[in-house]
């Protein structure tokens, strides 16, 4: 079962910060944005994805991070992701994905995982995401 509704990132915002706490990756800001492409186009840098609904950057000058989400995501840009998850091998995974809560949740990880190691690949990302959100329904992290 997939969330039905458009999300409203904002009212995840201060999940979104309590997960980010967690995991030793030092911060510049987590910015919820109209549009991640917008946002990126204003300051010069690559993003051809106008559907975007997370990206992490790391500033240069200061070594810390911004993580970007998109302000809204409809229902089909989350279903895009989701069927992107399930190209990858994550067709029972995906079942966890139910609300919007744990979208952003996944999201946010998968966000996480390309910080803490840039060499990660997007299904590196999402394996490592999928395990932390196991982790946390056991109580381990």
């Amino acid at each position: 079962m997939r969330p039905t509704t458009e999300i409203d990132v904002r009212a995840h915002y201060d999940e979104i910060v309590r997960i980010v706490e967690r995991y030793a990756l030092p911060m510049e800001a987590i910015e919820i944005v109209p549009s991640i492409q917008g946002w990126c186009h204003e300051r010069g840098l690559s993003e051809d994805d106008r559907f975007r609904i997370a990206r992490i950057f790391r500033n240069i000058e200061t070594g810390r991070y911004v993580i970007l989400f998109a302000e809204r995501m409809s229902h089909a840009m989350v279903g895009a992701v989701i069927s992107a998850l399930e190209e990858r091998g994550f067709e029972s995974e995906v079942n966890l994905l139910s609300n919007a809560r744990a979208v952003v949740r996944h999201l946010t990880l998968h966000e996480i995982a390309h910080g803490l190691d840039k060499s990660r690949s997007e299904y590196e990302c999402d394996r490592w995401a999928f395990d932390q959100l196991g982790a946390a329904a056991q109580g381990v992290r």
